[in-house]
């Protein structure tokens, strides 16, 4: 890939990760459709909770240092400074191993008063103890992406995001037919994220190394700072509506009927959400790209990359952008029913 110009490596990485993102959609949609109609809406609203609980580990959790590790991993390799790159890895993995070991504890340790706090009784108080376990390679997955994505080996980030998604809904529909219900979403969730990073730190040891004198830490976390507040921002503006819905209806109907309102409102937001899966998969393939190029070249070596993406936004975004909008009356229908 070193030999491509910056434009066809950013074209290229991006196809590879929107057509993962395609794929694994689909999957997800097949899935989420089999989840929404065995399920009962009070089931899906408490499956909204525990996926906000684990969006916010992901959040919280990695401090917003997968992008640091992005820039610092590409500049270094493209000053041919293998040894600074494999100190980020050492360095960020040494922090996300502690921060995942706190959510552990977090989520575990008082899983029965969290499950009474949040679903007014304390029998899910199990499935808050796995959905820590999940937490923490849901961190190491997310990390291990980043440093691979550093790496600019955007094939193998589009795989591993694709093998993640079959094993997840693949475990997860299976143990639903088998009867677990809730229980059949977060060993799906576990299985999943344990395979995906397991995979991606091998592949890492496997281009680079993970071993090393641990890069300073403050330079990491200064990049990171801004992202890990705007990081925080996106999250509550994402899930405040969903979060308040919860709280109201919850004083107002009771912790039953709030969940089963969830549970609906909670379909609408994620079908909202597929129009992002182009610009996330352009975004991935172009920051660790301009890294490379700021380092070797300075900034007049960015416009190519700006140009391929721009003309690559126009020319496949704008038309999925239509058709998603044109379906989303049917969608919505496939989702929910009639009714």
């Amino acid at each position: 890939m070193s030999n491509l110009r910056p434009t066809a490596r950013v074209a290229r990485g991006a196809t590879y990760l929107f057509i993962s993102g395609f794929l694994t959609a689909f999957i997800s949609v097949i899935y989420f459709i089999i989840l929404a109609h065995m399920l009962t809406q009070e089931e899906l609203g408490v499956f909204a909770l525990l996926s906000f609980l684990i969006t916010l580990a992901q959040v919280f959790g990695t401090f917003a240092l997968p992008s640091a590790a992005v820039k610092y991993i590409a500049q270094y390799l493209a000053e041919n400074d293998t040894e600074k790159a494999r100190s980020v890895i050492a360095r960020v993995l040494q922090i996300s191993v502690f921060a995942s070991l706190v959510a552990l504890a977090l989520l575990a340790i008082p899983a029965e008063w969290l499950s009474t706090l949040m679903f007014n009784t304390s029998k899910y108080a199990q499935l808050l103890q796995i959905v820590g376990f999940a937490s923490v390679f849901m961190i190491l997955n997310n990390i291990a992406g980043s440093f691979l994505q550093g790496l600019q080996k955007m094939r193998d980030v589009a795989a591993i995001a694709f093998v993640y998604t079959v094993i997840q809904n693949g475990v997860s529909i299976f143990l639903l037919y088998m009867g677990l219900r809730l229980y059949a979403v977060v060993i799906g969730w576990l299985l999943g994220l344990l395979v995906a990073s397991v995979s991606g730190l091998i592949l890492t040891t496997k281009y680079l190394g993970i071993l090393g004198k641990p890069h300073p830490t403050k330079p990491l976390l200064v990049f990171s700072l801004p992202l890990y507040l705007s990081g925080a921002l996106g999250l509550f503006v994402s899930w405040a509506d969903q979060l308040i819905l919860v709280s109201y209806m919850g004083l107002v109907h009771g912790a039953q009927e709030a969940q089963r309102l969830l549970g609906i409102y909670y379909v609408a937001v994620r079908a909202s959400m597929v129009p992002g899966l182009f610009s996330s998969s352009l975004i991935t393939a172009l920051l660790p790209q301009i890294s490379e190029l700021y380092a070797q070249q300075g900034t007049n070596s960015l416009k190519a990359s700006f140009k391929v993406s721009s003309r690559y936004a126009a020319l496949i975004g704008f038309p999925l952008i239509i058709g998603l909008a044109t379906l989303a009356y049917p969608t919505i229908i496939l989702f929910t029913g009639w009714n």
